[in-house]
């Protein structure tokens, strides 16, 4: 595709007439000296901001607790404890009582 003399494709980008890299020499490239001074500051300067996080509770309770305050979660809990005291209630009936009611459902 062509933007206002310039080339465009999903691979590169390159204005006509534009230098490519595999040309360039390393007389155009100038090195930037470091500083230890600047790496110290930086080094400081993520000191401070770890120290200034939030700590959280290490305590499983804690996030017990938590769950015990969302309302969907304590919703749950009460359906699970519905469903399981009902599922101890629920008798099976023996195999006579079960023939006996199909009798009665007028089966032969």
């Amino acid at each position: 595709m062509l933007f206002d003399k310039v080339h465009v494709s999903s691979a590169s980008t390159s204005c006509p007439g534009d230098i490519s890299s595999d040309d360039s020499s390393d007389e155009d490239v100038a090195e930037v000296q470091r500083t230890p001074d600047n790496d110290d500051v930086k080094l400081a300067a993520l000191k401070k901001s770890k120290l200034g996080k939030r700590k959280h509770k290490d305590s499983p309770t804690a996030t017990e607790e938590k769950d015990e305050k969302n309302p969907f979660f304590r919703m749950y809990k009460n359906t699970c404890l519905k469903i399981e005291t009902t599922a101890k209630t629920i008798v099976v009936s023996s195999i006579k009582e079960a023939m006996q009611m199909v009798k009665d459902c007028g089966v032969q």
